[in-house]
């Protein structure tokens, strides 16, 4: 079972028959406008684009949790300041 069929089932909702997997918002919101698709998204992305008039929501708590993730940085590149800050923030957080 994948992740995201169990994170559905935990939430009483069927999951979806088919689906699209982009990290963009672009083409989620086109597919949103050109069919009849639904898009799982960040209540805050998905508040900005609902106050644009260009989606609504459905209140479907989902319980899931994102897996944990890593950095993965190049040995022979030097980190400059500002990646520094990016991999310091994400530490932090």
């Amino acid at each position: 079972m994948k992740r995201n069929d169990q994170t559905f089932r935990e939430s009483r909702v069927a999951p979806p028959v088919s689906a699209v997997e982009t990290s963009s918002i672009l083409p989620t919101l086109s597919l949103l406008r050109d069919s009849d698709m639904l898009a799982v998204l960040p209540s805050s992305v998905a508040h900005y684009y609902v106050a644009l008039d260009a989606i609504a929501t459905i209140p479907t708590p989902l319980r899931g949790r994102l897996a944990p993730y890593g950095l993965i940085l190049r040995r022979n590149r030097r980190i400059t300041p500002a990646m520094q800050l990016v991999i310091d923030s994400i530490r932090a957080a």
